[in-house]
């Protein structure tokens, strides 16, 4: 059973730069030294649009932000692209000489509210800059996932790549409002770039209250593998946690994933889009809050 003890909120924008007047959206770590982790995220300007930036952090003491990014380390892609309405990093992976950026691109329809796909940028810097390395997404619509492929966490298997992501194609009515249905899947590749056919379906909802799921991300230990994501409700997320013996079959044990600690105004109203950061000296989980991020994140450690 992972218990998490909350540590507190670790960063909100200030709103003073036009690109960056609210959130942090989908924290996405990447550790620099053995000191220091550098965190991703997706800030809003006042249209609601978002691009990525990062702040960086010393693990011991992870509540003081060392660094700030002064601007977008990833911009909106061009007008008609499929990530010209908001970008937010999801995954990052070191393949040679270049850092990849898994990224969802966010664009707004008229008959439908919007539709997520999931693009790739790369960065020859250490991650100070990235550029797209296509303006089209690597994980496009396809039959059984026509408006989302999206939320990916990318790792390399062997000889393969392995994406695990959000997929769906399907809307409901819920509280006069329309909302996504999607459920979490798997999907090999040969290079992490090209993804060919349907991906394999892992966990659906299970209850009438559950319509989807958020940003899955994947851990193996000693005990077994890991996936931590996100329950969609019509009133918001909840973190949840699923085990596997063999990275294809998991057993939900959403119960089993404990946030120890009081709950602070910035997470009072949902917790969401978590991931890990290993350290030699701890492992921590960075997560959003209220407003899919609007709050910021926090982090917490793992005491056992």
């Amino acid at each position: 059973m992972p218990t998490f003890r909350k540590l507190g909120l670790v960063y909100a924008p200030n709103g003073s730069a036009p690109w960056a007047r609210q959130a942090a959206m989908l924290p996405t770590p990447l550790m620099l030294d053995e000191h220091r982790v550098r965190v991703y995220f997706a800030s809003t300007d006042e249209h609601t649009v978002g691009r990525v930036g990062f702040v960086e952090l010393d693990v011991r003491r992870p509540l003081d932000v060392l660094r700030e990014s002064s601007a977008p380390v990833l911009d909106i892609g061009v007008p008609g692209a499929f990530d010209d309405n908001g970008v937010n990093p999801c995954c990052l992976v070191q393949d040679g000489a270049e850092l990849r950026l898994y990224y969802v691109g966010y664009q707004l329809h008229r008959k439908i509210p919007y539709t997520l796909f999931t693009g790739v940028a790369v960065s020859r810097d250490g991650g100070e800059t990235f550029e797209r390395r296509s303006q089209a997404p690597v994980l496009d619509r396809t039959d059984g996932e026509l408006f989302f492929r999206t939320a990916p966490f990318v790792a390399k298997e062997g000889a393969h790549w392995r994406v695990w992501y959000i997929a769906g194609a399907g809307w409901t009515q819920l509280g006069g409002r329309t909302q996504p249905l999607y459920s979490l899947h798997t999907l090999t590749s040969p290079d992490g770039l090209s993804f060919q056919g349907r991906g394999q379906e892992l966990l659906a909802p299970r209850t009438p209250d559950e319509i989807g799921f958020g940003r899955p991300f994947f851990r193996s230990t000693a005990q077994g593998h890991e996936l931590y994501y996100s329950v969609r409700s019509p009133t918001g997320y909840r973190l949840g946690f699923a085990r596997s013996a063999d990275r294809l079959h998991f057993e939900r044990a959403d119960d089993a994933l404990v946030l120890e600690g009081a709950t602070a105004a910035w997470e009072s109203e949902m917790t969401c889009y978590s991931a890990l950061v290993e350290t030699r000296h701890s492992t921590l989980m960075l997560y959003n809050g209220n407003g899919y991020g609007r709050t910021g994140f926090g982090a917490a450690v793992l005491e056992r």
